[in-house]
């Protein structure tokens, strides 16, 4: 048991200040940037945002709770010290995520918020209708009625309709897309 709690110990020195969240490379490539459209990186960035802000401020209110007392159990000394670690992660992420917004807010006409909605969903149903073809597996019924109440001139309906027309495109093995820009 001893030599366990070492162990722990050690590690616990060792990977202090090693951030508990996400890498700058998870968030720029994975949680933002795998957003299919710009309109869905704005999006994703505004809800990171505030994800993060409300985070920091439930987190600050118990640090600064915690940090009033005037004595500390050997507990809440660690509480405090976790807290300092977390409160500065979010503000890490924070400052990431906010270069991005930044930089998407100055590439983006959001006075065209409607079609850009319209956009961001086409393409990410074409996406996904794409990866079950390629795996081979039928697209999933909620896709197909996603897809399908999408507005007629979006082109992932436009395709899903086409190859609904024409049985052989749905079999198995059909490696045309439903984002297919050709036509």
């Amino acid at each position: 048991m001893a030599e366990f709690n070492e162990l722990i110990q050690n590690i616990s020195k060792e990977i202090r200040n090693e951030p508990y969240g996400h890498s700058e490379f998870q968030i720029r490539n994975f949680i933002i940037g795998s957003q299919p459209t710009i309109y869905g990186k704005y999006k994703q960035c505004v809800l990171e945002l505030r994800s993060r802000i409300k985070n920091y401020q439930i987190l600050l209110e118990k640090y600064d709770n915690l940090r009033s007392k005037d004595e500390l159990s050997l507990d809440e000394i660690k509480q405090v010290s976790e807290y300092e670690i977390l409160l500065e992660d979010i503000r890490r992420e924070t400052y990431i995520i906010n270069d991005l917004y930044e930089e998407i807010k100055e590439n983006i006409d959001l006075s065209r918020r409607d079609e850009l909605e319209i956009e961001y969903w086409d393409e990410k149903f074409g996406q996904e209708a794409t990866a079950h073809k390629i795996s081979g597996y039928p697209l999933p019924v909620g896709l197909i009625q996603n897809i399908l109440s999408l507005p007629n001139n979006c082109r992932t309906k436009q395709l899903l309709v086409e190859q609904i027309n024409n049985p052989k495109e749905l079999q198995h093995g059909s490696t045309r897309s439903l984002t297919d820009k050709s036509k």
